[in-house]
């Protein structure tokens, strides 16, 4: 068995484990691959190293304790990656994307050395693709591999440099989509990452990206973008928190349409209490009754179970004036006040982080 076919098979493990028996996959894993991918690791290239790394996490083993070989493979993973970037391999990016996708979600404290390293190398494969690659597909790469480098961020030190690189890309990502408007929720990535990494991101270009968003064709559909109502309440909620919002009654009330049309389906909690929470902490919208609506629709549901959102949503039907029957209203400030149950913040969907502040 060569390197591809262990990597392979790691990919179908990883497949079979979504459809069957988890746990037996998880052994055929321990008894079969482990040892192999630790021989092979020293010189797996970029590809192979994050079909296995993508892999484990599917699979949910955990290298740390998965001894003896887990911690070593994992050493031996970093170091190749390490390696793969000191040698500028990092070409493709898909596999790209697959690697950031594991080193955020695998439980394992990699290296802020390596993890820094990385992000330089990802971002010149990435600049690179951009000038040449398939839209569609080079799109979903930037969205998720700056999504899932930003869960990282704290481990990551960008120089002044980088930072004001990863805003070329953002720009020339955002051109690209205005040549595909399909692939407009694509954006949501580099958004995640200007506000992790504290970019200098222009209010010009915020506002251009949100135009070609409501642009789009709706309701949004982009393969990325699974409860995509809940991905443009975060993305506007971004935009505001990072000095952008809307400039008119008007263009508050287009921010609204665009939520509403964004996804098909019926609004949920989290979609009021992000989204209309975003218009309120604008000031200058002024709410519809759908808008009214929709919070007395959300606050009397019975799915309001976070201490933050009953906080959000009592919030929010004072200062638009929503009457609450006096049982809603009882139950929400129960909520609010309390010590029990889900206390605290969501979060975000993807791996998303969490909402702070309140308003």
């Amino acid at each position: 068995m060569d390197v591809v076919n262990v990597a392979t098979f790691w990919i179908k493990l990883s497949e079979i484990s979504g459809r069957g028996d988890l746990k037996a996959c998880q052994q055929f894993a321990r008894k079969r691959l482990l040892g192999k991918t630790l021989a092979f690791a020293p010189n797996m290239e970029l590809r192979p190293l994050a079909n296995a790394l993508y892999a484990l996490e599917r699979l949910q083993m955990d290298l740390t304790k998965e001894e003896p070989l887990g911690p070593h493979l994992a050493d031996q993973m970093e170091a190749r990656v390490a390696e793969l970037v000191r040698k500028d391999l990092l070409s493709g990016t898909v596999s790209l994307r697959q690697l950031w996708y594991a080193l955020a979600h695998c439980k394992w404290q990699w290296s802020s050395e390596v993890l820094t390293a990385l992000a330089g190398g990802t971002m010149k494969e990435l600049w690179r693709s951009l000038q040449q690659g398939s839209t569609s597909d080079i799109l979903q790469s930037v969205d998720n591999t700056f999504h899932n480098m930003s869960l990282l961020a704290k481990r990551i030190t960008l120089t002044e440099g980088q930072k004001q690189g990863l805003v070329h890309i953002m720009e020339a990502a955002t051109e690209r989509v205005s040549q595909d408007l399909d692939s407009s929720a694509a954006l949501r990535g580099l958004f995640w990452a200007a506000r992790a990494f504290g970019l200098p991101v222009p209010l010009h270009l915020l506002r251009r990206q949100v135009s070609l968003l409501q642009a789009a064709p709706m309701p949004l559909t982009h393969v990325t973008c699974a409860n995509p109502r809940f991905s443009v309440a975060l993305l506007l909620a971004n935009c505001l928190n990072m000095g952008l919002k809307p400039e008119t009654p008007a263009e508050a009330q287009q921010w609204f349409e665009l939520l509403d049309a964004s996804a098909s389906g019926p609004w949920t909690v989290q979609h009021v209490v992000i989204g209309l929470g975003v218009l309120a902490r604008a000031g200058n919208y002024s709410p519809t009754p759908q808008a009214k609506g929709l919070v007395a629709t959300a606050a009397s549901s019975g799915e309001v179970r976070l201490q933050d959102d009953a906080f959000r949503l009592l919030n929010l039907s004072h200062v638009w004036g929503v009457a609450l029957p006096a049982e809603t209203e009882q139950k929400l400030r129960v909520l609010r006040d309390s010590n029990q149950g889900d206390v605290g913040k969501r979060q975000g969907k993807r791996g998303g982080k969490p909402r702070s502040g309140r308003w």
